[in-house]
């Protein structure tokens, strides 16, 4: 295969910047990225490839949400995986429930894709660039039916109607009662996370109801996807009484993705979620084996070096996200935010995205334990998700990981410049 002029302007970018550094210059070495398109050439990626040997799981995360640059990178680097590295998962920031009609359109089913995708029922993922990654999974999995099927999994335990929805279709299936509504009273997901305590208990005694439901006539597929149900059902309503333990989300897409190792162990998987999300870090509490933390914290603690954390940041652009849309008061709510594009300027003084702004490319792969020795002076990132929320102080919304320069993550690709997602609603 030729090496596109690119390709070869990056490689030798990367050759200068690694002949500087040998003299003793303070260029904070990188390895140059020539695109975050999915259908360009994947040279440049090659020179990565010591990263991903015997690793399992690629966690690979974003600073935003909205951001058109960090979708298609992760489809980018996930065509790359499955090619080269046997990869075959997403393990989607996303429930359970809310994925299945996505996988199964990945896996060929006759279905609409834009229905399918409405289902995730989270903005973030309901795009044109997750629509481009869907149909090319579904066009891999056709043209290679001999492999291991492509899938995507939901991890996230937040949806409880989807998840009881779900759960009442596989009934339905075989002939079983559905939910009673009227013994267990409907209600939306809004309404669920404000139950109290107390008013859990009717739901929990559903969860264990449908536990023991006989599913000896159901498929092997069937009995499983209905076991997965159950298992998320049963977190969801946990997160209910968890509700002070601001990590416990966190633990248990940790714990999902590691069931889903335990029930196939030859499976390899790209994380993708939030940069907070894919974290490796983590927590032991004194004197006990318990330990908390993000999810890419429990998965570093399971697997080791066999789980990889690569976070994805910008310097400055355009990307989508909740805004306040009018002047905040007392009364300002959720309803006064509106979805669409935030655009701000280049990050602050002491970031990564200010200490590499001067550097000629505009993709860029920085490798954490190749940081100068002044690296811990730069450690600002975004960290803005789904909700943007100006700061009189600094209207980029950053924040500081003191503690996750060199113990949280692996790498980092910096992204010079953001565009924002293409919405489908």
């Amino acid at each position: 295969m030729s090496i596109s002029r690119k390709t070869t302007i990056g490689l030798l970018c990367y050759l200068i910047l690694s002949y500087s550094i040998s003299l003793g210059q303070d260029t904070s070495a990188y390895i140059p990225l020539i695109s975050s398109d999915p259908n360009d050439s994947m040279e440049d990626i090659k020179q990565l490839d010591q990263y991903f040997e015997n690793v399992q799981i690629v966690g690979m995360g974003e600073s935003t949400h909205g951001t058109h640059e960090f979708s298609t990178m992760r489809h980018r680097f996930f065509k790359y995986l499955i090619i080269n590295h046997g990869f075959t998962t997403i393990f989607l920031e996303a429930d359970y429930a809310n994925c299945l009609m996505i996988n199964a359109y990945v896996q060929g089913a006759k279905i609409d894709k834009y229905e399918a995708i409405s289902k995730i029922d989270m903005w973030p993922w309901m795009t044109e660039e997750m629509g481009d990654l869907l149909d090319w999974m579904r066009a891999y999995n056709i043209q290679n039916p001999k492999h291991e099927q492509l899938s995507v999994i939901g991890v996230d335990v937040q949806k409880y109607n989807a998840t009881l929805r779900e759960i009442d279709n596989l009934l339905s299936k075989y002939g079983i009662a559905k939910t009673d509504t009227f013994t267990y009273k409907s209600i939306t997901d809004n309404e669920f996370v404000g139950l109290k305590k107390k008013e859990l208990k009717s739901y929990l005694s559903l969860l264990e109801k449908q536990r023991n439901i006989d599913t000896g006539n159901f498929s092997k597929s069937d009995k499983q996807s209905y076991n997965l149900l159950l298992i998320h059902f049963g977190q969801i309503l946990e997160s209910r009484k968890q509700e002070k333990n601001m990590v416990y989300r966190d633990q248990k897409m940790g714990e999902n993705i590691l069931y889903h190792l335990s029930l196939n162990e030859d499976l390899k998987g790209l994380f993708w979620a939030h940069n907070g999300h894919v974290f490796s870090f983590y927590k032991q509490k004194r004197n006990s084996d318990e330990i908390s933390g993000f999810a890419g914290g429990i998965l570093k603690v399971s697997l080791g070096s066999r789980y990889l954390c690569i976070v994805q940041e910008f310097d400055e652009g355009t990307f989508n996200a909740n805004y306040l849309s009018k002047p905040k008061t007392t009364d300002t709510s959720i309803t006064d935010y509106t979805l669409g594009a935030v655009t701000i300027e280049p990050s602050i003084k002491n970031s990564f995205g200010a200490h590499y702004r001067n550097t000629p490319d505009s993709i860029l792969f920085i490798d954490i334990k190749d940081l100068t020795p002044e690296g811990d002076k730069f450690l600002w990132q975004h960290s803005i998700g789904g909700l943007f929320i100006a700061q009189k102080e600094n209207s980029n919304q950053t924040i500081l990981y003191d503690h996750c320069t060199t113990g949280c993550f692996d790498a980092m690709i910096l992204i010079k410049k953001s565009s924002p997602t293409n919405l489908i609603r």
